[in-house]
């Protein structure tokens, strides 16, 4: 149950994590007139990498390295 639970978590995170890129891209114009939205978007491209490894290690907290990766990435 354990692995399926932590695939679920990164599953919802890759989702929100794309939804959360998209709005950054939406907010600039798409890029159209101005190259400012390539810093606006980039911390969201780090969240499709990071927001699934949140979801995936903060879906089963009970073991220790799960603890310790979470503290340590928030």
């Amino acid at each position: 149950m354990g692995i399926k639970r932590r695939l679920i978590g990164a599953a919802i995170s890759v989702l929100a994590g794309a939804i959360y890129g998209f709005l950054a891209m939406i907010a600039t114009g798409g890029g159209h007139g101005n190259f400012i939205w390539l810093a606006v978007f980039f911390p969201p491209v780090l969240a499709l990498i990071y927001f699934p490894v949140i979801g995936f290690v903060a879906a089963d907290l009970r073991p220790w390295w799960a603890k310790l990766v979470f503290v340590g990435l928030v």
